[in-house]
């Protein structure tokens, strides 16, 4: 597992040391010598992770502490800096790669393992795919239908149901919305389930599966308890590229104490907001930012939606016309300003 921090690019690497994975690799050694481990290796990227100590530490609804990394904005992570930032950095790619290695041996249990290796050295030893699925067979379980109600769902669960959706599962789709606006399961499990629903802009067949995603994000952004996960929440309604987050984030600039996710929905005001209602909140924000006690980073950003929504009610010629829509899109179309 890979990490890299933002400010320095400082990179770690961690092996997993869990012993049931080299168990398995040894197995389909033995069983499959011409197998070759790593051929068309590739990264998986894993998504952005959050540290979030300015509030003392969020609790999620199972009572586990939320302590995750944000590359982007480590500034707005603590008031006072390490006399060292470069080994402060390093320090929290450890935490974060250590956290990695727990949720990836939780998203695979010894009987997906099993599969694996059957699934790899065919003819011997094949798993009976005819039993019951239960919590620790979740691929079986999305491909007979049986779907675990939320507080069952874990990180093995929720990679079953992603890579479902993405093949076209409506009721996998559904499973995942279901389980990021319950609140229940593990944190990491929603977290991943969270990101996963923010990248299917676009990819939607129809308005009701558009709605019912916005609905359990955009419920994510106001209402989790931590304020990582809020934060992620509102990373996931920046790549839907709905306007229809604008009064959600407004209301969320205004009411959330977390300057992590005060950021993320100042930064969701410029991508999405164009109207003369939005332009006039942020006006107020702006004038006001100091004395209602917003971080600077978080004032700097307010000020820069506030150009950014002026600039596309005033117009003028293309070279000057501010894009609408979430970073990823307007990197892709040219169209970044």
């Amino acid at each position: 597992i890979e990490a890299t921090g933002s400010r320095f690019g400082t990179v770690e690497r961690r092996k997993l040391f869990q012993p049931k994975f080299q168990q398995a690799m040894n197995e389909v050694r033995d069983r499959n010598p011409s197998f070759d481990f790593f051929g068309g290796r590739v990264w998986t990227n894993k998504g952005v992770r959050y540290i979030s100590r300015e509030d003392g530490g969020d609790e999620d609804s199972d009572g586990e502490e939320e302590s995750e990394l944000d590359p982007l904005l480590a500034s707005l992570l603590s008031s006072s800096l390490p006399s060292s930032e470069e080994k402060r950095e390093k320090e929290d790619l450890d935490e974060v790669l250590l956290m990695e290695s727990d949720e990836v041996d939780a998203a695979y249990p010894l009987q997906r393992l099993e599969r694996i290796v059957a699934e790899n050295c065919p003819g011997e030893g094949d798993l009976d795919t005819t039993t019951t699925p239960t919590a620790e067979s979740q691929d079986s379980a999305v491909a007979v239908g049986l779907l675990l109600p939320p507080e069952k769902i874990d990180l093995a669960a929720v990679d079953a149901y992603c890579d479902a959706s993405e093949a076209g599962d409506a009721t996998a789709l559904a499973a995942l919305v279901s389980f990021v606006g319950s609140r229940k399961g593990p944190l990491p499990a929603r977290r991943n389930a969270l990101a996963f629903l923010g990248g299917t802009a676009g990819l939607m067949e129809n308005n009701d599966n558009e709605d019912l995603i916005f609905a359990a994000v955009t419920g994510a952004f106001r209402s989790e308890r931590s304020p990582a996960m809020r934060r992620t929440a509102g990373d996931a309604l920046s790549d839907l590229g709905d306007d229809r987050a604008v009064p959600h984030a407004i209301d969320v600039l205004r009411q959330d104490r977390s300057k992590l996710v005060q950021w993320r929905a100042a930064r969701i005001l410029g991508e999405l907001a164009s109207s003369a209602e939005a332009a006039s909140v942020l006006e107020t924000l702006a004038a006001t930012a100091t004395d209602d006690g917003y971080a600077f980073e978080v004032a700097f950003e307010i000020r820069d939606a506030l150009r950014k929504v002026r600039g596309r009610l005033n117009g003028g010629d293309n070279d000057n016309t501010i894009a609408t829509g979430p970073m990823w899109k307007q990197i892709q179309e040219g169209t970044r300003k």
